[in-house]
């Protein structure tokens, strides 16, 4: 009775309450007890759904994978600057350069005018 009888005598009201006030008030403790689960959880999660062989959506880190790598805009004052430009050898130098680079499949050139889709 006496070791409950000392605990009682220090913890009066007001260390109760400054304790309770600096947790409510302190910017690091959700964030550590946050990691903290997060480290214990994670691997849980991982067992868990090897031992199950679940896959969410199906989703693996190749179908992450953004479906384009890469967009350029060339824009031409008119339909025959594009054309003049795309005779130049330079130009189709460039153009299949992009085929022979891109890894997801041929690239896609899209020509606009005005906001309506030409070609």
């Amino acid at each position: 009775m006496s070791a409950e009888r000392n605990i009682r005598a220090r913890l009066t009201w007001s260390r109760i309450y400054r304790a309770t006030s600096y947790a409510r008030s302190a910017l690091w403790i959700v964030p550590l007890v946050a990691v903290v689960l997060v480290m214990m959880a994670g691997p849980a999660i991982r067992a868990v759904d090897r031992a199950l062989g679940w896959s969410l959506l199906g989703l693996s880190a190749h179908g992450a994978e953004a479906p384009y790598h890469r967009v350029t805009e060339i824009h031409f004052p008119s339909m025959e600057a594009l054309q003049a430009s795309a005779a130049n050898p330079s130009s189709l130098e460039s153009a299949a350069h992009a085929v022979a680079i891109s890894s997801g499949g041929p690239p896609v050139f899209l020509i606009t005018d005005e906001g309506e889709v030409v070609a």
